[in-house]
């Protein structure tokens, strides 16, 4: 919802409020409610890495390949971004490893696409 709208706006004011909302959700949301946590984790990814914060953005990908993968939309588009964080941060084993899992995990994801390009 709001995270969304602000991730859109693009800008670190609107990046950093966004990664605020998402800790509210992070943390309000339950355990058995995995559709939205995958969501915040995903947008939490977003934002980090649109703010260079590359770690912490591999961190809440993770978030989404290792607890969530059974929301295959957010888990496709995680692994997208996992191929190439990882590389920028000095793993690009896993980065391969990811891109990998995207192509045989989910053939026609629009994830899987963009890889092409």
């Amino acid at each position: 919802g709001k995270s969304t709208c602000l991730l859109r706006k693009q800008g670190q004011a609107s990046y950093e409020a966004a990664l605020k909302d998402l800790a509210g959700v992070l943390n309000e949301a339950s355990d058995t409610n995995t559709g939205v946590l995958a969501e915040a984790y995903l947008r939490q990814g977003d934002c980090l890495r649109l703010l260079g914060r590359q770690k912490e953005a591999v961190l809440a990908y993770l978030h989404v390949d290792l607890l969530f993968a059974t929301e295959a939309t957010v888990h496709a588009e995680s692994l997208f971004h996992l191929g190439t964080l990882w590389s920028a941060v000095g793993h690009p084993e896993r980065a391969s490893s990811a891109r990998e899992r995207l192509r045989s995990d989910y053939p026609q994801s629009p994830w899987t696409k963009k890889l092409a390009k």
